[in-house]
C-alpha cells in the first residue's frame, strides 16, 4: 500500500487499487522513472537491461546497417504461438523489404530490396520476458485478451536468438564450419 500511494503515475495520479495495468505499460512507467536516480539506473544496468541489435542488410548490395536499443523486458507474441521458443523465433526472423517498401541504400543514393531483423547483442543476468496478452481489436476498437495456450520450458536457451546463434545458424546454412577458438562458452540458459 505506501508503494502504490506513493508511485506517481503519467497523469500525476497515484496508483488506483482498483484498476488493472498490463505488466508492460507498468514496469514501462516504473522503469522510466528508476531511470532517473543513479543508484536505481545501475542497479537496473546490472540485473535487466540487455541490448538488441536492429539490422538491415540489403540483398541487392553491400549495403548493411545497424542500430542498437537498450530493452527491459522482451515482448513475445502469444497469438497462434504453440511455444515461447515459436515467439522468440518470430521476434528474430528476417523480414523482406521490396517493391513500394524498399530499404534506402546511403551507399549509391538508390532504393534495394533488403532484409531488416533485429538479434539479443548482450543478454542480462535476469530476463523479464512478458507475454502479449492482449491485442487492439480494429472491428470494437478495444483492447481484448488473446487466450491461446502457450508453452515454455523450465530452462529456456536462449542462443538461437542472439546474434552468436544466428551468425553460427547463418554459417551452417551456407556450410561454413565453426571454428572453435577455445574461449570459454558464455551461458545462454534462463530459468522460467
Amino acid at each position: 500500500m505506501p508503494f502504490c500511494r506513493a508511485f506517481i503515475d503519467y497523469d500525476g495520479q497515484p496508483v488506483s487499487m482498483s484498476e488493472q495495468k498490463d505488466i508492460n505499460e507498468f514496469a514501462g512507467m516504473l522503469f522510466d522513472k528508476l531511470e532517473h536516480n543513479k543508484e536505481a539506473a545501475a542497479l537496473l544496468a546490472n540485473t535487466i537491461q540487455g541490448k538488441i541489435v536492429y539490422r538491415t542488410r540489403s540483398i541487392e548490395t553491400s549495403y548493411r546497417s545497424e542500430r542498437e536499443e537498450n530493452f527491459y523486458m522482451l515482448t513475445a507474441e502469444v497469438k497462434d504461438k504453440a511455444t515461447l521458443e515459436d515467439s522468440l523465433e518470430l521476434f528474430t526472423t528476417e523480414e523482406l523489404f521490396s517493391g513500394d517498401n524498399k530499404i534506402e541504400d546511403s551507399e549509391t543514393g538508390r532504393k534495394v530490396d533488403a532484409l531488416r531483423g533485429c538479434a539479443i547483442r548482450t543478454l542480462p543476468s535476469t530476463l523479464i520476458i512478458h507475454l502479449k496478452r492482449f491485442e487492439f481489436d480494429l472491428e470494437t476498437m478495444n483492447r481484448k485478451k488473446v487466450n491461446d495456450h502457450i508453452a515454455f520450458p523450465t530452462e529456456l536457451d536462449m542462443l538461437p536468438y542472439t546474434e552468436e546463434g544466428l551468425q553460427e545458424k547463418e554459417d551452417q546454412a551456407r556450410g561454413d564450419g565453426a571454428v572453435d577458438d577455445g574461449a570459454v562458452p558464455v551461458s545462454y540458459t534462463h530459468l522460467t
